[in-house]
Formats: structure tokens, C-alpha cells, sequence
């Protein structure tokens, strides 16, 4: 216990091995160019085709947050922004960008993901 915080450590591909748990906050510093791994090391930056990592990433996410939940994840604007977020949005989750820095030839961004507020029906506004 260290500054009265308690700690456990789990090694886990995702959430696999953190089944019924939920957490406050969350980061994630994923690989991001979509490659698929051939070597051991090659997990640190690529993945996979199709960004598939995003995809079990995004799938399992919103089983592990709540709405109070906070998550942070940063990637450069060398890998495909636009499309990661629409993988966020196919799982009810939304990526905002709070914080950005040039470093050399790429950009570094940090994007908060929360899970989409979900909006009442205009039906459910009216008498």
C-alpha cells in the first residue's frame, strides 16, 4: 500500500483474465498501426489487420466502465483517427481529444473515452 492506495496486479489480454470487474479509471497505451504481429515485440506497436486490437478493445470496454467511468488512451495521428472512433461508436462509446502534442514527425494525442450518453427519444418528450 502505497499513499494509502490499494494495488493488486493481474496480467490479462484485455479484460479476459478481469471477468466481473469494473473499474474508475482506466489507460490504455495500445498499438496502433495495423499490422499484423509476426515476432513477440511486434505486439508493442501493431494491431493487427484491420485494427483488430481496437475492435476486442472496444467490444469488451463497455462491460468494464461504468458511467461514472473515466478512460484514457493516447495514440498518434499516424494511425487512422477517424476510423478508431468509428470503431469506438459501433460499442455506444465516445473518444473526446483533451490533450495533443507535436513530438518530431508525429502528433501525440490523448482521447478520453466515456460510454455514449444515451439521448431520450423525441416521442418520449412530449405528453
Amino acid at each position: 500500500r502505497l499513499n494509502n492506495v490499494a494495488l493488486s496486479v493481474v496480467q490479462s489480454d484485455l479484460f479476459e483474465n478481469l471477468s466481473d470487474r469494473s473499474f474508475d479509471i482506466i489507460a490504455v497505451n495500445p498499438p496502433f498501426f495495423p499490422f499484423a504481429p509476426k515476432k513477440e515485440d511486434e505486439y508493442a506497436w501493431y494491431s493487427g489487420k484491420e485494427y483488430a486490437y481496437f475492435k476486442r478493445l472496444f467490444q469488451q470496454l463497455p462491460h468494464h466502465i461504468t458511467e461514472h467511468s473515466i478512460v484514457f488512451m493516447i495514440m498518434a495521428d499516424v494511425c487512422d483517427v477517424d476510423y478508431i472512433e468509428q470503431l469506438a461508436g459501433q460499442h455506444e462509446l465516445s473518444m473526446k481529444k483533451v490533450y495533443e502534442k507535436r513530438l518530431w514527425w508525429e502528433k501525440e494525442i490523448i482521447f478520453e473515452i466515456r460510454k455514449a450518453r444515451k439521448r431520450k427519444p423525441i416521442d418520449s418528450y412530449r405528453e
